[in-house]
């Protein structure tokens, strides 16, 4: 039997531990280094990297118990935004208290935000206009996001969703602070 082997950074590994579904392990090495690992990762997962400033955040995605969520965990690894957000959806619809599901929705419209805002930086020499609006799309994913954030932080405390919501309420700030201010005319 092939074993699966999934190497995380330590931050990574910390939710799986947390959630229960992994047990953390060390060994000495020959040589005197201690190395950690993770055994017996019982569960699925997806791991989602998003750009903020110059970093990539790592994000750890678990499913809850309900079965649309374990698909929307599967079309999220695929990079299907949309498929998950709406598994994601019919999660909540389910349970309203469903804290996973909602963070999941949170990661879906922040990814989707991200694509838009990189089609943004692709567009930059088109025109102010159509910058402007990709920017009120970002936008509009980036607060469903910090909506959805701060809804699983209300359902369960989690440093997860803390950090998430605060990284997308800077990326909000970020584009605000970066958006054309349309109220002043251009000079004729």
């Amino acid at each position: 039997m092939k074993r699966r082997v999934t190497r995380l950074t330590s931050a990574a590994v910390a939710p799986l531990i947390l959630a229960g579904c992994a047990t953390p392990y060390e060994t000495k090495m020959p040589d005197g280094h201690v190395l950690f690992f993770v055994a017996g990762y019982r569960g699925d997962f997806a791991r989602v990297e998003s750009k903020h400033k110059h970093d990539i955040i790592e994000i750890i995605v678990l499913p809850s118990e309900n079965q649309n969520s374990r698909v929307a965990i599967r079309h999220l690894r695929n990079r299907d935004w949309k498929k998950a957000l709406d598994c994601f959806e019919q999660a909540k619809k389910d349970d309203m208290n469903d804290h996973r599901s909602i963070f999941g929705m949170g990661v879906c419209m922040e990814k989707l935000g991200d694509d838009v805002y990189q089609i943004q930086i692709l567009l930059s020499g088109f025109g102010p206009e159509n910058r402007s609006r990709q920017l009120d799309r970002s936008l509009v994913h980036y607060q469903s996001a910090l909506e959805h954030y701060k809804a699983a932080v209300l359902l369960h405390i989690d440093s997860k969703f803390e950090a998430s919501r605060d990284r997308v309420d800077m990326k909000i700030k970020a584009l605000t602070q970066d958006k054309p201010d349309q109220s002043v005319a251009p000079p004729h």
